[in-house]
């Protein structure tokens, strides 16, 4: 998509965004509207690794629980603690939780499903999955890398 968008001008036009905001902007009004201590905390940042395009990007550092953040919380899932990151592909949310598991789920605004789970790894692993012809690369802290065929 980004390639369709260079700087991500009319991005927010687009049928398959979700969300888009221009954090080149110093109002943050639409995005604080819950009270605290349950407001999420927003803030510019402008360092190079976290601005995608621009010179700032927006930083949210919001509390768990719904309803929070201007309603982007639809949904939480307990005991899920998220290592690596996470990736949604082919309309299925693929998870690297903390400890090495990949986890496979649907996940929309209705809820979360676990569809599987499997342990891909030992330790700590911060790599956000990817899904790449059938099979995702997993790699933890210690450089073990291992690949987990789909099916």
């Amino acid at each position: 998509m980004a390639a369709t968008y260079p700087r991500d001008l009319g991005l927010e036009k687009d049928s398959s965004v979700v969300f888009a905001e221009n954090f080149e902007g110093l109002d943050f009004r639409r995005w604080n509207n819950a009270e605290p201590p349950r407001a999420p905390q927003v803030q510019l940042v402008s360092e190079k690794t976290r601005v995608h395009s621009g010179k700032q990007a927006g930083q949210f550092t919001v509390p768990p629980g719904k309803g929070v953040g201007a309603g982007l919380v639809k949904w939480a899932q307990k005991g899920l603690k998220v290592g690596g990151g996470l990736t949604l592909a082919d309309e299925k949310l693929f998870v690297m939780v903390d400890g090495g598991d990949l986890l496979g789920a649907e996940a929309t605004p209705a809820g979360f499903k676990q569809l599987a789970r499997a342990k891909a790894l030992s330790g700590t692993c911060w790599t956000v999955p990817v899904v790449a012809h059938g099979w995702v690369p997993c790699r933890n802290q210690a450089g073990d890398l291992v690949g987990v065929v789909l099916r």
